[in-house]
């Protein structure tokens, strides 16, 4: 009697105790708590006036970003780590400009459960108009093991390519530049050389001097000229892409005084696209 009991616990053990676990469900407040979490934290910053209209235009956009995630093929819900995430948001300081940004968060709410072969959704679609970044500790791709979510499927990472190849966010393939030959993803999804002082640019990233920026360059299509970047207390144009020098400040930008201000606090630029930075999606999202 006792092998065949034996016998029976060994196949409920393999029926249903081998298998990968279940998802947390997600409570019914989830993505409003998360929402007011980040915006408390970009508040506390005072990084909310270049960034939203108003707190609820903040909740919004946070809102929108875990729905967005929430709906990805693939993802399972994480509770204690959702947890986790909120009380991060609530400690983080704003006094630091790099130490906050770098610091890990404690964990992924969503985790990624499609394997390789599998169809599978890039966090890097475009949404032209969004301040939330995918920095909020929400998901990394869709894909498990560490692969990568390459033209819809997973897989390996891609290595970089060389001039002429094809890159960009949606094909998780960057390009292999080098300090004595810079090269650069182009809004075409093409590796192109970089540009230098004075020369012609098409992203925020063509130029190949750290020092310089793309002057005239405002949205895909506009064509600007490499030039070097603005000093603190310079007048600037918010809508101009990354036009501040980070010599002095790490993360000086461009903002509501029109002036190149003070660095943002780490914690904003972890969670937020600046006023006056590119969101690469847009740019790049091939």
């Amino acid at each position: 009697m006792r092998t065949g009991h034996t016998g029976v616990l060994a196949v409920i053990v393999v029926l249903f105790g081998c298998g990968p676990e279940p998802a947390d469900e997600i409570p019914a407040d989830a993505a409003q708590r998360y929402a007011a979490s980040i915006c408390d934290a970009v508040d506390r910053c005072s990084c909310m006036d270049d960034g939203f209209e108003d707190a609820s235009a903040c909740a919004e956009a946070a809102e929108r970003e875990f729905g967005r995630v929430r709906e990805l093929p693939g993802m399972k819900f994480d509770r204690a780590c959702f947890e986790d995430v909120l009380e991060y948001f609530g400690r983080v300081g704003c006094e630091s400009q790099l130490e906050a940004e770098f610091e890990s968060l404690p964990c992924l709410v969503f985790e990624g459960t499609r394997r390789a072969g599998e169809p599978c959704a890039s966090l890097f679609v475009p949404r032209p108009g969004e301040r939330i970044t995918p920095g909020g500790g929400l998901a990394e791709p869709t894909c498990a093991d560490g692969l990568a979510c390459v033209e819809g499927v997973c897989g390996p990472a891609q290595p970089p390519t060389n001039v002429g190849d094809t890159c960009g966010l949606a094909k998780e393939v960057g390009c292999k530049s080098t300090d004595a030959a810079p090269i650069h993803c182009n809004t075409e999804g093409v590796c192109v050389p970089s540009s230098l002082f004075g020369e012609p640019c098409e992203s925020p990233y063509a130029c190949t001097d750290s020092g310089s920026y793309c002057a005239g360059l405002f949205e895909p299509g506009d064509v600007g000229t490499c030039e070097p970047k603005l000093q603190p207390g310079a007048s600037c144009d918010p809508n101009e892409i990354e036009s501040c020098s980070w010599d002095e400040h790490p993360y000086t930008y461009c903002g509501a005084t029109q002036t190149c201000d003070r660095p943002w606090p780490g914690v904003c630029r972890r969670l937020l696209f600046g006023p006056d930075e590119a969101d690469i999606r847009v740019w790049f999202g091939q």
